[in-house]
């Protein structure tokens, strides 16, 4: 069934449109339709819109606090999660700076790193096969990366760092056309 909402109907099927005692009343409804949805947001607004309609209403008061308090401990603890994961992070690179013939750092790795949006993992992965040594496959994770999200500072950066460092040029014609390229000049 479809279902339509509106701030003085609720929640409803279609076509039929069944009155609420008030705005206060609708408000608190469509905010707790929000909060089922996991929408938290837009829960917190329309609880405080309630509030706006009846200042005595309690149970806004109460709902708009904790969802609030919810919000700030989710932020709060997306930050602890990703210090953690960068300490993990930094210990799985020093266990590989010191001997690479082991696979658990190189699969922790990948386990932080996947958490993390495809891009992202792939520069930092590529950070670290660099910092290894393996500049081959950094810069392979690079090029994907850029593939991925094109307007990535970090991943062009780093591609161009690595292409640097290693001088790995297929050709010397593809060294002057990246050099002419990037002039802009036709003389090339």
């Amino acid at each position: 069934m479809l279902y339509q909402q509106s701030a003085n109907t609720g929640l409803s099927p279609l076509g039929v449109h069944t009155e609420l005692l008030g705005t206060d009343v609708a408000e608190g409804n469509l905010a707790g339709i929000y909060y089922e949805q996991s929408q938290l947001d837009m829960a917190i607004l329309h609880y405080k819109q309630t509030i706006n309609c009846d200042s005595t209403f309690i149970e806004a008061y109460n709902n708009w606090g904790m969802l609030s308090k919810m919000l700030d401990m989710l932020s709060k603890t997306r930050d602890i999660i990703g210090n953690m994961m960068s300490v993990l992070a930094s210990f799985y690179k020093a266990t590989l700076a010191v001997t690479t013939w082991i696979s658990a750092p190189f699969n922790n790795l990948a386990i932080i790193y996947k958490q993390q949006t495809a891009a992202d993992g792939l520069v930092n992965r590529g950070n670290t096969f660099k910092e290894i040594g393996r500049v081959t496959e950094a810069i392979q994770d690079y090029i994907r990366a850029v593939n991925i999200r094109p307007t990535m500072p970090e991943a062009h950066v780093n591609l161009a760092s690595a292409y640097k460092d290693s001088l790995q040029f297929s050709s010397t014609s593809e060294l002057k056309l990246m050099k002419c390229g990037s002039s802009g000049l036709n003389a090339c």
